[in-house]
């Protein structure tokens, strides 16, 4: 390695900012990956027209972006801290750069949906090592960390609303192909910003993953909460790739009113996630979770009622959608506490298998909606039911061993106290005999010294 390619991978922390600027830096690498999927919705129909491709094959590239994006986790996260945060970002940030620009050229789908698998997988890494760089610099301050973490996931959750806006915005003044032409843009612009802001923060130490791994897959509530994310997300998910296809193809309203349904659908999950949090300071956090589940499984019939059974119109579609959205900022939060709860030092790796599992339900699941045979209204409304099944399911599942192994564990403590019990009682009896014993013993020797007394 030149000696002016192993100044760019590793700086010194003197070269790091502070304050606004830097955390601004950072939120806008967690904004990469929602920024890169919904900034193309409201133009996906005049894409699969460009392209001459179905609204199956444009579902796709957003299905493969969020499948990469997960599959990225898990794979970024264990080689951040052995190889660092900065050559991963560099790298991650110039491959969604390069795939940016092939998508902004692409004269097929088929193309466009390759690119954009290459894109999330680079988006991921701005994530991983932004949250992973906040836990670095605050490793001595929790409360610092929690605060920092919290301004990235609002930074975060401000993609979906500013997103579709963005992208209305392209196509009333320009083409469809600069809604992926915008993307490139931001990626060099953050490419140099990371290069001369950014410092090596991880200590880059190896360490043996494939055990740790295994090890919070056995926990108790890590599959099962796995399940959760997987089917909240994918529902979800489905809900927004068919949104364009409902709204703007079935039912032909405008783009600009697309993106105004779009915010608002974002907006409600934003204010399910802070419902949770004025709640989770006077309600038990499984009364929350229930409370969640249960506007999830409400949602997901009412998609089916009125989305696929009942004539379609925009302000019914644009309501259970924002009804699941409100579901949804409840039960993911929720889902993570649930499974963090017992994961101790694991809690990164955790947090990853849960992530991943979101992003592969929303791989699968919005998937599963462009496969069906069905109008896409019909088919968005049963992959959102499939989506509210499996959370119902796992949640039912992971209640059940929660009883099942709090029965056990009171099994073993009553056996414990009998154990102990039982041991007590036998140490008395032999404390008892001893002393009588003793007794014994020293009445003989009193009477062998003295007969006659």
């Amino acid at each position: 390695m030149s000696p002016g390619t192993k100044s760019l991978l590793t700086t010194s922390p003197s070269r790091a900012t502070s304050g606004a600027l830097f955390l601004a830096l950072l939120g806008a690498l967690t904004m990469l990956p929602p920024l890169a999927t919904d900034v193309a919705l409201p133009g996906l129909p005049a894409i699969a027209h460009a392209l001459r491709a179905s609204n199956a094959m444009m579902q796709w590239s957003l299905s493969v972006f969020v499948l990469a994006f997960g599959a990225g986790q898990v794979i970024l996260g264990p080689l951040s801290e052995s190889h660092g945060r900065r050559p991963l970002l560099l790298i991650g940030l110039a491959l969604f750069t390069i795939a940016g620009l092939g998508c902004t050229f692409s004269t097929n789908a088929e193309t466009l949906i390759a690119l954009r698998f290459v894109q999330g997988f680079g988006a991921c890494a701005g994530t991983v090592c932004a949250r992973a760089i906040v836990q670095d610099m605050a490793r001595e301050d929790r409360g610092q960390a929690a605060s920092t973490q919290g301004y990235l996931a609002a930074i975060g959750s401000l993609a979906p609303v500013v997103a579709p806006l963005l992208g209305a915005a392209i196509l009333a003044t320009l083409n469809w192909r600069w809604l992926y032409g915008i993307l490139p843009i931001i990626g060099i612009a953050l490419l140099i910003l990371v290069a001369t802001r950014i410092p090596e923060t991880s200590p880059c130490v190896a360490q043996e993953f494939i055990a740790a791994y295994r090890h919070v897959l056995h926990l108790r509530s890590t599959l099962p909460m796995a399940g959760v994310t997987f089917g909240s997300f994918g529902a979800y998910f489905a809900l927004i790739a068919g949104s364009p296809f409902v709204l703007v193809s079935q039912l032909h309203i405008s783009s600009t009113l697309f993106a105004v349904a779009f915010a608002l659908n974002a907006s409600a999950a934003l204010l399910g996630a802070t419902v949770t949090g004025r709640l989770a300071k006077r309600l038990p956090a499984e009364r929350i979770f229930v409370f969640g589940i249960a506007i999830m499984a409400l949602a997901g019939c009412g998609v089916i009622v009125v989305d696929a059974m009942l004539p379609l119109s925009p302000i019914g579609f644009t309501a259970t959608m924002m009804l699941f959205a409100f579901a949804f900022g409840i039960v993911t939060p929720s889902a993570f506490t649930a499974a963090l709860l017992d994961a101790g030092v694991s809690a990164g790796l955790v947090a990853g298998v849960l992530g991943a599992a979101q992003m592969c339900g929303g791989a699968f699941i919005s998937a599963l909606a462009s496969a069906l045979p069905m109008p896409s209204s019909a088919a968005t409304a049963t992959a959102v039911l499939a989506g509210t099944l499996i959370v119902i399911g796992s949640y039912g599942y992971e209640r059940r061993s929660s009883r099942s192994s709090n029965s056990k564990e009171v099994r073993d403590h009553l056996k414990k106290r009998k154990f102990t019990y039982a041991n007590k009682r036998e140490r008395v009896n032999d404390t008892a005999l001893a002393h009588y014993e003793s007794a014994c013993y020293r009445e003989s020797d009193r009477f062998r010294h003295n007969p006659e007394g």
